[in-house]
């Protein structure tokens, strides 16, 4: 299941995922060679699209449950030897990644502009305490203190 935004579907990958899959799958390359540039040059696009995607989305739960499930089935897969533990050389690793993708955590997901949190956002009533009284020292201490650089710039001007 992939749940992104209002929309659910039952055992579909979303289009990176599906590209990821196939990527995990294909066989090793030469660094140099054209086609090891465009695979890069693919998973590099992939990974911009997929984070475009993501800073549009916003999980609907809050994140401490969120890795606590994480966590969980972290410790699930690698009981079932899946993952780098599980001796990736021995594993057909599309296969492996594919039962990772059907098995994993389902986060649910809203879509909007999250670059700026709308909450209000108030001070504790410990630091407002604290800076009302700093306030108010500040201001008895305001006056006393222009008095004084007053007759010191007077006294400073006069000895000039």
């Amino acid at each position: 299941m992939y749940v992104a935004g209002n929309l659910t579907t039952n055992h579909s990958h979303s289009p990176t995922n599906a590209q990821l899959l196939d990527y995990a799958s294909q066989k090793k390359l030469d660094p140099d060679s054209p086609e090891s540039r465009a695979r890069s040059t693919s998973l590099l696009n992939t990974l911009k699209a997929d984070l475009k995607e993501v800073g549009s989305l916003r999980p609907t739960e809050h994140l401490p449950e969120i890795l606590d499930r994480a966590l969980q089935k972290d410790q699930e897969w690698k009981a079932k030897g899946l993952g780098p533990a599980g001796g990736l050389e021995k594993r057909d690793l599309k296969s492996m990644f594919e039962e990772m993708l059907e098995d994993g955590i389902r986060v649910p997901m809203k879509s909007g502009d999250f670059t700026r949190e709308t909450r209000d956002w108030t001070i504790p009533d410990v630091l407002a305490r604290s800076q009302l009284e700093e306030g108010e020292e500040g201001e008895e201490g305001e006056e006393g203190e222009e008095g004084e650089e007053g007759e010191e710039g007077e006294e400073g001007e006069e000895g000039e």
